[in-house]
């Protein structure tokens, strides 16, 4: 997708102010390409994500924007010492289990969950849990947003 289209749909949402913008990508050095070179916006209502799955790859965020992490399906233990990457200038966490009835699929342990929920809390970072660890977590299952607060 050319940056002109990216472009594009940013002035489409700046026009519309009212709503929260989440943007999330597989890609996350193209943020870093685009917020060099002046073209990434710094609004208050749009949210840039990148998602991750293992500990090798990598996520982008920055102190002049509202940056996530998408870990999911979490396919292992993240160490989180490296779920922030960026001297906590992550916002955000969203984490999820693997879905469906893939012959491999990878079983979440609770203790990478928790682990990643103390992270949080102790980060004073809001943390989302999907739907597909709600039975695992029982009552330790949260679902916060970093504009409730």
């Amino acid at each position: 997708v050319p940056d002109a289209w990216i472009q594009e749909v940013f002035e489409a949402c700046k026009a519309a102010p009212q709503h929260r913008y989440l943007f999330l990508t597989k890609n996350p050095m193209r943020y870093y390409r685009m917020a060099k070179a002046g073209i990434l916006p710094k609004e208050d209502n749009f949210w840039y994500g990148s998602t991750a799955t293992t500990n090798h790859e990598i996520l982008w965020c920055a102190k002049d924007y509202n940056t996530f992490a998408s870990i999911e399906p979490i396919m292992e233990h993240i160490r989180c010492n490296d779920a922030n990457r960026a001297n906590g200038f992550m916002k955000w966490f969203i984490v999820g289990a693997e879905t469906g009835n893939r012959k491999n699929k990878v079983i979440p342990q609770k203790s990478w969950i928790d682990e990643l929920a103390k992270y949080a809390a102790d980060s004073a970072v809001p943390i989302f849990m999907k739907e597909s660890l709600r039975s695992m977590m029982g009552s330790d299952f949260r679902q916060e947003f970093p504009w409730e607060g």
